[in-house]
């Protein structure tokens, strides 16, 4: 061990790079912008259903109901529910925060989706699609914490 030499480094190599589907931003000093854009937008089109449009939220005041007298989902479209909203709680926790709200939600239907649950999951991809580009800003403050900016979200 006493010719190892141990250097440490924190220099910011600035640029953009992408790892595990997340684009990491370091264009602007002392920032870093967390995107998963391609991702997001593969979620998005992996929907059996054509999302046209967007919305201004992950959902509406109904989101957190739940009708046990609904018509529940085929399986092929019960299967294409449950992909989609694990897809999403990944990009949830990485780069998309705001996301985590309407998915605690919809997780809990994956077992057994009804018609309603799709179109608030339907809803729910709207508002994806109008808000890919929308990054997680992480930046230290004088006291070395960490804020995350987010998008807006009106309920």
């Amino acid at each position: 061990m006493a010719g190892i030499k141990i250097q440490k480094t924190s220099q910011n190599k600035g640029g953009k790079h992408e790892y595990l589907g997340i684009t990491f931003d370091y264009l602007h000093e002392g920032k870093v912008k967390l995107t998963m854009e391609k991702f997001l937008a593969n979620a998005v089109e992996a929907c059996l259903e054509p999302i046209v449009g967007t919305a201004t939220s992950p959902g509406r005041k109904d989101l957190f109901t739940v009708d046990d007298k609904d018509n529940q989902l085929k399986p092929k479209m019960a299967n294409n529910f449950y992909r989609i909203v694990a897809k999403l709680m990944f990009a949830g926790k990485r780069a998309s925060p705001d996301l985590q709200r309407a998915l605690a939600f919809l997780s809990t239907q994956v077992n057994n989706p009804c018609w309603k649950d799709w179109k608030k999951l339907v809803r729910f991809l709207k508002y994806i699609n109008g808000a890919l580009e929308m990054p997680l800003t992480l930046e230290p403050s004088a006291g070395l914490f960490i804020y995350g900016l987010i998008r807006k979200i009106r309920i």
